[in-house]
């Protein structure tokens, strides 16, 4: 392959990658942070369309949260996802509270 991609067709290129697979486009990731959370790193960051997202959470890098369909993964605020946590509700309803630590 030749020829060098743009900033904005690289982010172009990785937003369709996440949207195949279900997970919100760099920009939807970082407009959760108009509520109030922190995502230390949105390249590295995966949430589900489908997740329901409360205020003033902390996303450290390479945390996925998964859901197959809209209200099957809840999470409040004050929450903080350390790195590498993975929160997976394909099979079943999760609702997560309040000032939780995970990872």
């Amino acid at each position: 392959m030749t020829g060098d991609i743009t900033q904005s067709g690289l982010i172009d290129l990785i937003d369709q990658q996440r949207s195949k697979l279900g997970y919100l486009s760099i920009s939807a990731l970082m407009a959760l942070t108009r509520t109030g959370n922190v995502i230390l790193d949105p390249f590295s960051t995966l949430i589900s369309i489908h997740a329901g997202i409360g205020r003033d959470n902390i996303f450290y890098p390479a945390v996925r949260l998964d859901a197959t369909s809209p209200e099957m993964l809840e999470i409040g605020s004050r929450n903080t996802f350390y790195g590498n946590t993975v929160i997976d509700a394909q099979t079943g309803l999760i609702t997560i509270g309040n000032g939780n630590l995970f990872g």
